[in-house]
């Protein structure tokens, strides 16, 4: 499941920055939610200990959005489109 919650996102991610986005910013629950959203490079901010009543802890972040961050398991060559793969 983690595995398809990345692909997921770095397709947003993608589609956010192919529209020239710079930055994303947003909450993410404690826990993989925040380890998936720092696996694509986000700065943790401030933590709530109950985000919006729902008595779970959220953490804020911001994302600055480049190439290398839509492609954090990627190898080198395929986080450059115009990179040929080594022979």
């Amino acid at each position: 499941m983690y595995r398809e919650r990345s692909i997921l996102k770095a397709y947003v991610l993608g589609r956010a920055f192919e529209a020239g986005y710079q930055w994303v910013v947003g909450h993410a629950k404690e826990g993989a939610s925040v380890g998936l959203n720092l696996r694509f490079g986000a700065e943790l901010r401030r933590r709530h200990a109950n985000w919006s009543g729902t008595g779970d802890p959220y953490r804020f972040y911001v994302l600055k959005l480049r190439l290398t961050s839509l492609f954090p398991l990627a190898t080198p060559a395929a986080a450059d489109p115009g990179r040929r793969p080594a022979r």
